[in-house]
């Protein structure tokens, strides 16, 4: 299965993630705008599913998050990203596809 439009869904997070203003503003225009169009098992594969719902719901609650807080969300946004670019590079290697 193609996860291509996960992928560049958590690929514009990131960028959101390095843009101009706070860690908080940028984290949850990153959340809002691409995150949370995001489908678990369509977009990214199922057993990302956990990781990507401990995201999103730290960051859905009514209170803002805290400066560190906010980072370490932010680094689990890039560690979901790898892990998906890993998942999908290793499906399209010989190795996965038994040639």
């Amino acid at each position: 299965m193609s996860y291509i439009y996960g992928m560049e869904k958590l690929h514009m997070a990131i960028m959101n993630l390095v843009g101009p203003g706070s860690m908080q503003s940028r984290l949850k225009n990153a959340i809002n705008s691409h995150l949370l169009h995001i489908s678990v098992g369509t977009d990214i594969p199922k057993e990302l599913g956990k990781e990507y719902f401990e995201i999103i719901n730290s960051l859905t609650k009514n209170e803002a998050p805290s400066e560190i807080d906010a980072e370490h969300c932010a680094q689990k946004i890039v560690g979901l990203h790898e892990k998906l670019s890993q998942l999908v590079h290793y499906s399209h290697s010989p190795v996965a596809k038994g040639l």
